[in-house]
């Protein structure tokens, strides 16, 4: 196995809340109230629709608010991966990446540090260059036709990512083993906030299935479960090996991602997680500003240190979760 490099889950999609649109010469980030599922390529320099949305729609101008999806690992850090991240904006590739006690810092020389991670907001390195919390989710989508693929959903929101977290995590302390093939839901929610100045802003959460109960969604993950045991397979080690690539190095995204991850690197709209309100001349000056900073800064560091109650009573919170959302999330 090839040191420092990450193996990460396969994926043949992305679930995103938005999408780029230009405007003169700027290309801008824009939020939805609704999934869009698209391929990992492109046609006319658009995300092009996944086939399977198709399915999934009941008429041909129907906005997805829901998805059903099942999860492909029992492991909860393995449907969920989500970290403090400082990306260069330039190459769009990480550069620190930590938990909220310890971080993995890569240095000018290309050498990888172990450093303090006291988390976004305490953190001077993270603060002069635009850390934040960065979590992926990897679903499996009903009628899809790869077994050993997922569908991926980046977010940079707090409101997700505590979301998310509670329901992955809540299920697998409930259900033990019985994660992996439950029959879900991805479930667009709004909210405001003081950060969003009162607009709405939408992010993702999972849900059991409409009409569904805990003992049903738990007799149905037992089924797929005892079905695939049944040929022999061998989940334990099946995820083993994934865990393994994860842990493989702590930079997970390449610049083979760049595209995937260029709304995160667009002048951002401030307010709440999905905010559509526009920024000014002063701010966007100053996310230049900030831009122009980050390689200083790199240079000047170079080898330097530098679902209801089961949910409430099983959370636990990710770390820094007390903030309000971030500005983005897709």
């Amino acid at each position: 196995m090839i040191k420092n490099l990450a193996i990460t889950v396969p994926t043949i999609g992305r679930i995103s809340i938005g999408h780029i649109e230009e405007e003169g010469d700027r290309r801008l980030p824009k939020k939805d109230n609704f999934f869009r599922i698209t391929t990992q390529f492109k046609q006319g320099g658009d995300w092009v629709e996944h086939p399977v949305t198709a399915s999934l729609r009941k008429n041909p101008d129907e906005k997805l608010t829901s998805i059903p999806v099942r999860l492909m690992f029992d492991k909860p850090e393995l449907n969920f991966r989500y970290r403090y991240e400082l990306f260069d904006k330039g190459t769009k590739r990480q550069l620190c990446v930590g938990d909220g006690e310890k971080a993995k810092r890569l240095t000018a020389e290309g050498k990888i540090q172990d450093v303090d991670c006291p988390g976004a907001d305490r953190c001077a390195f993270g603060a002069k260059l635009g850390c934040k919390i960065f979590g992926r989710l990897y679903v499996q989508i009903e009628g899809q036709k790869n077994d050993l693929a997922t569908f991926i959903h980046r977010t940079r929101g707090f409101n997700a990512t505590k979301a998310l977290q509670a329901s992955i995590n809540g299920l697998a302390q409930g259900f033990p083993g019985l994660l992996a093939g439950m029959p879900l839901t991805l479930k667009l929610r709004g909210k405001s906030s003081s950060l969003s100045h009162g607009s709405v802003f939408f992010y993702a959460d999972l849900e059991l299935r409409d009409g569904a109960t805990l003992a049903e969604a738990a007799k149905a993950a037992k089924d797929r479960k005892e079905e695939l045991e049944a040929t022999g397979f061998k989940r334990d080690k099946f995820e083993e090996a994934y865990l393994q690539g994860l842990q493989a190095s702590p930079f997970d995204e390449t610049s083979e991602e760049a595209d995937e991850l260029e709304e995160w690197f667009l002048e951002e709209e401030p307010g709440g997680e999905g905010s559509s309100r526009k920024e000014g001349a002063g701010q966007a000056s100053g996310r230049s500003e900030r831009r122009a900073k980050s390689h200083a800064v790199i240079e000047g560091n170079a080898g330097a240190t530098g679902l209801g109650a089961l949910r409430r009573s099983l959370t636990h919170q990710p770390p820094g979760a007390a903030s309000e959302a971030a500005p983005a999330t897709a």
